[in-house]
């Protein structure tokens, strides 16, 4: 009889075991297609700037020296189609992106800026696949964007837009890639306190960015409004290059007119920031 319950014991333990083992194999592979649905958005970033910030409350004649940086990232809902033999997608998307400006000087130390950006996108990868016979690469992208200081009362500032946006993608010289993606937008709703945006952050905006083999970007953003121009830049260069451990970029970047925030949307600044970019 003892014999016997052993014998089930060790029957049932087996079953159990590979039951478990199912579930933790099944449990990695949910996992596996979980993560591998997460792409870099828009740039990820941590950079130093010394000067003037017009949207610090405690805002003085003198410089100060803050940090800007930036998360961003989009997850990819579900496929409408993946044509494996051109390499094209047509998928549904969301999106996060957070800048937020951080007082190093002050007692407290604070995140005195942010802008939060989400939204819906349907996204269109190498339309008619790779090396078409007049571009390499054919992209467009078209949703919902909400952007937000994440604030209330007489400081809040919010807009939603419904916009589009291609990209077109050349190899240039045999040694470089040089890709032009314009943007449009049109705005659904806009707080009561930035009515007028539209005047500072116009209608789209014009992206360039020209990639070398040997590893330097130049990427640029320019914003015709009825208020003047915005540009902005971003020069990045892996330094893996330099020292193979360095899985990161150096980054230089540039901005020059209205809006960096929405906060400040109304407000002119020209300024560098220089420090390190984990994706661009």
């Amino acid at each position: 009889m003892r014999l016997l319950l052993t014998i089930c014991l060790i029957c049932f333990s087996s079953v159990t075991i590979g039951q478990n083992e199912s579930l933790i194999e099944e449990n990695r592979s949910n996992t596996s297609i979980f993560f591998s649905r997460f792409k870099v958005y828009q740039p990820i970033y941590f950079g130093l700037r010394k000067s003037n910030p017009y949207y610090h409350e405690a805002c003085c004649d003198e410089d100060l020296l803050f940090s800007k940086f930036q998360l961003s990232f989009r997850y990819q809902i579900f496929d409408f189609f993946h044509d494996e033999e051109l390499n094209s997608t047509l998928s549904f998307n969301v999106q996060y992106t957070q800048a937020t400006f951080w007082d190093l000087e002050s007692g407290s130390q604070p995140f005195f800026d942010n802008q939060y950006s989400g939204g819906v996108f349907v996204f269109y990868e190498r339309i008619g696949g790779n090396n078409l016979s007049w571009v390499r690469r054919f992209d467009i992208e078209t949703g919902y964007q909400h952007d937000s200081n994440g604030m209330a009362g007489l400081v809040n500032r919010y807009v939603n837009r419904f916009y589009f946006q291609t990209l077109f993608s050349w190899r240039i010289f045999n040694c470089s890639h040089f890709i032009v993606s314009p943007k449009i937008w049109l705005y659904a709703e806009k707080s009561s306190y930035n009515k007028d945006i539209e005047d500072y952050w116009g209608n789209g905006n014009l992206e360039l960015t020209w990639r070398a083999d040997f590893g330097l970007q130049i990427r640029t953003w320019t914003v015709l409004a009825e208020n003047g121009t915005t540009f902005s830049g971003h020069v990045t260069f892996p330094l893996n290059k330099v020292w193979k451990p360095l899985n990161f970029y150096a980054m230089a970047s540039y901005f020059h007119g209205n809006g960096e925030t929405i906060h400040g949307y109304d407000q002119s600044f020209s300024g560098w920031t220089c420090g390190i970019a984990f994706t661009r």
